[in-house]
C-alpha cells in the first residue's frame, strides 16, 4: 500500500531486529545428512537419470521408489533408490 507509513514502535522493533546477531540453529550436522542422506525430487531425479515429472506421476500413482513426506517437502532416501535400481535391474541371459 503506498503511502502508508509503519507505526513508530514497530520502526523500533525492526531497528532493533537489525541490530540482533543470527546463531545458528543448528551446530551439528543433520543427522540424516551425508553422502546417503534424503534428496529432493529433483536431486533424486537426476540420480536415476529420470524426468522429476515422472517421479511427481509415480508418487501420485504410489508407484516407484519409496519416499519421505515431511509435510509439503518430499525426500528420497539414496539407499531406498539404490535398492530399488538393484530391485529392477535385469541382466540379459544367454541363449
Amino acid at each position: 500500500m503506498a503511502g502508508r507509513s509503519l507505526p513508530i514502535a514497530a520502526i523500533a522493533e525492526v531497528a532493533k531486529m537489525q541490530d540482533r546477531k543470527v546463531q545458528p540453529v543448528r551446530t551439528e550436522p543433520h543427522p540424516l545428512a551425508g553422502p546417503n542422506g534424503p534428496v529432493n525430487t529433483r536431486e533424486a531425479a537426476a540420480y536415476v537419470g529420470m524426468s522429476p515429472l515422472t517421479l511427481v506421476d509415480w508418487r501420485f500413482n504410489k508407484i516407484g521408489f519409496p519416499w519421505i513426506s515431511c509435510g509439503r517437502a518430499i525426500c528420497y532416501s539414496k539407499n531406498a533408490l539404490d535398492a530399488w535400481a538393484d530391485a529392477h535391474t535385469f541382466s540379459p541371459q544367454a541363449s
